[in-house]
């Protein structure tokens, strides 16, 4: 239920520690098929109410069903080039090994989760978790703020899509689905942005430039100039394939750090990705599979690694 300025659902104290002020979205009423976005106002209330009580969807295509963005563009033309702010943080879940409500329960921050239309078609959990946050963020402070939690996600065993870090996305309302679930934690506060960027990870400004300043070329790989992610992620999952299984007894775990070694500098992937990665497709084959904190911990120790070669020298090379 979206308003106008003059038919805002105002915040009537849906909890003590919830004071948040209506915030900006992008709402498209076609989804993707209609070009140009309408800037609304929304506030907490009337989005707890809109996700853990969602319509039936819409028949037809999904491309049809409402949309939003917590973005707001220039023109309404949806765009990283585009973006005039960011007023929440969404995160996306595709294939987790932690239950939605887990994670919703390890943040120490006002959250709200809700399955995605995916969830329970494929294996693992997948669903989108919104923060709410005490003021907007530019462009270049939401991709920061998007490296902190995907390493606090990461930490918990629940890694974060990565192609879903682009502050511009587009995500659709959700509707009432067999399996779907939503829940709210709503007695703590909100995000304080500027106490969390003096958190968030500097070091990482490189990779951070590239999703801002270069749009076009989405997320590029640590220090390999121009191949694009997409590639390296599609690479190291055949090259995952070929790989034979971990197993206990069998120096199973060094073949794991190997694996993770592979992934993190031979194809330069960040730690969230490589965690994906080992989680979903490799160590599902593995006898026996290893908990998330173990994979986790593998994964960690292969980014500390030093001597390994070259970042990306598996993309150099024809994988398997």
């Amino acid at each position: 239920m979206i308003h106008d300025d003059d038919e805002l659902l105002r915040l009537d104290e849906v909890t003590p520690k919830v004071h948040l002020a209506p915030f900006w979205i992008t709402w498209w009423s076609r989804g993707v098929h209609e070009t140009i976005g309408r800037r609304r106002s929304i506030d907490i209330a009337t989005l707890v109410e809109w996700w853990t009580s969602p319509p039936a969807p819409t028949p037809g295509d999904k491309g049809k069903q409402h949309a939003w963005s917590a973005a707001t563009f220039r023109g309404g033309r949806r765009g990283l080039a585009n973006v005039e702010q960011v007023t929440a943080l969404v995160f996306d879940f595709d294939g987790a090994v932690v239950p939605m409500r887990d994670v919703l329960a390890a943040l120490p921050i006002a959250c709200v989760g809700h399955t995605s239309w995916s969830h329970g078609t494929k294996p693992g959990e997948r669903f989108r978790v919104f923060v709410p946050c005490d003021r907007p963020m530019t462009v270049r402070e939401h991709a920061r703020l998007w490296m902190l939690f995907a390493d606090v996600f990461m930490g918990i065993g629940a890694p974060l899509d990565v192609t879903t870090k682009d502050a511009s996305r587009l995500w659709f309302v959700p509707c009432d689905r067999p399996g779907y679930d939503a829940h709210a934690i709503l007695d703590r506060e909100v995000l304080d942005v500027d106490e969390a960027l003096t958190i968030a990870p500097r070091e990482r400004e490189r990779e951070i430039r590239d999703v801002v300043d270069d749009p076009r070329a989405a997320v590029r790989q640590k220090g390999l100039g121009h191949e694009p992610r997409a590639s390296a992620i599609d690479r190291a999952s055949r090259y995952l394939a070929s790989m034979p299984p971990a197993i206990q007894g069998s120096w199973g775990g060094t073949a794991m750090y190997k694996t993770a070694l592979a992934l993190v500098h031979g194809f330069a992937l960040d730690e969230a990705t490589a965690f994906a990665l080992l989680a979903r497709e490799y160590n599902p084959r593995c006898k026996p599979p290893r908990s998330a904190k173990y994979l986790a911990r593998k994964v960690n120790e292969a980014a500390k690694a030093t001597r390994v070669g070259p970042p990306g020298y598996l993309l150099r090379e024809r994988t398997r």
